[in-house]
């Protein structure tokens, strides 16, 4: 009979032994498997009786997560904040992160993953995540600089003729992005084919799991316009970009006498300071390195009437400001 150091040792070995129903705990910090389920009075001794299998489960920020003492899970996800050095602000991160399918812990510190199938470590620890009653309707992914949402058991839009039998999410999206049509990709996960899709009607589908992953655009439908309050025009992204330059569109005045600089940031980053006036058409410059967030804002010494139509921008789509 092989002999253990740890009871979790003894415990993990049992449990991949199939006619093994126990352990025993023989003296000297020593455990052994046994099988049969007789019980022998013995001075000082100890044993555990293998049960059935069982998942701990709980909710914690609206969501539910399954908990595996001993287990890990693979499929680190690089992310803004590596680690985490508490559980609860891990498992929120978690859930908000469109990839991430556990939270393992390892080495005093949490994780998030994108696996949820688990394997033996002792002195580790998995949550898997479960299902959640948060609104994740803002959450994207980013594909080739471009948002894209993804959203489970949906079918978005319409399928468009001939354009399926894409072998990976990547190369669906690529090809997405080359059709003015395309609205959407859909995976269907039992077989890991992609197809193109069209339309915005969003229709609820149980047959089989589905992903619809949905073309995002900057401002929300790629036509980006400020919003005008006080000497402050602000122009919401709705997600977050790596801004290259900017070129901003105004209402021209003939006669006006109006002008000055203008600050423009983005986030809390000083992207560029410009020069613009009422008579101005359109002006056109580029951001400082390292310029991300989610909104514009432009600061008017003298805004008078000064009024934007559009902002055009050359960007890239990032994962996190």
């Amino acid at each position: 009979t092989s002999t253990y150091k740890t009871m979790k040792l003894a415990m993990l070995a049992c449990s991949k032994h199939k006619p093994c129903t126990g352990i025993n705990y023989v003296g000297d910090t020593k455990y052994q498997i046994a099988g049969g389920l007789e019980f022998l009075a013995k001075d000082s001794a100890k044993c555990w009786v293998m049960g059935d299998k069982y998942i701990p489960q709980f909710t914690y920020d609206s969501t539910i997560w399954y908990f595996y003492e001993d287990y890990k899970t693979g499929g680190r996800i690089k992310t803004k904040v590596s680690e985490y050095t508490e559980r609860d602000t891990a498992l929120s991160a978690c859930v908000r992160h469109p990839l991430c399918g556990s939270v393992h812990f390892v080495n005093k510190r949490y994780y998030l993953n994108s696996g949820s199938s688990t394997a033996d470590a002792i002195g580790q620890n998995a949550w898997i995540l479960g299902k959640t009653t948060l609104d994740l309707s803002s959450m994207t992914i980013v594909y080739h600089a471009l948002h894209w949402t993804p959203v489970k058991s949906v079918q978005y839009g319409t399928s468009m003729a001939g354009l399926a039998g894409y072998k990976s999410v990547g190369e669906a999206t690529r090809t997405c992005m080359g059709n003015p049509k395309c609205t959407a990709v859909l995976e269907d996960v039992p077989t890991r084919g992609f197809s193109l899709r069209t339309g915005t009607k969003e229709t609820p589908y149980t047959k089989s799991k589905v992903i619809s992953f949905i073309r995002r655009l900057p401002c929300g439908d790629g036509k980006c316009r400020g919003k005008k309050q006080g000497k402050t025009v602000t122009v919401d992204l709705k997600h977050c970009y790596k801004i290259q330059s900017i070129e901003v569109y105004n209402r021209q005045s003939c006669c006006s006498k109006n002008g000055g600089n203008v600050v423009v940031k983005v986030d809390k980053t000083t992207c560029n300071t410009v020069y613009m006036g009422g008579k101005t058409a359109t002006v056109k410059f580029h951001c400082a390195s390292k310029t991300q967030g989610k909104a514009v804002t432009m600061r008017f010494n003298d805004i008078g009437d000064i009024n934007i139509e559009g902002v055009f921008l050359v960007f890239k789509a990032i994962q996190e400001c």
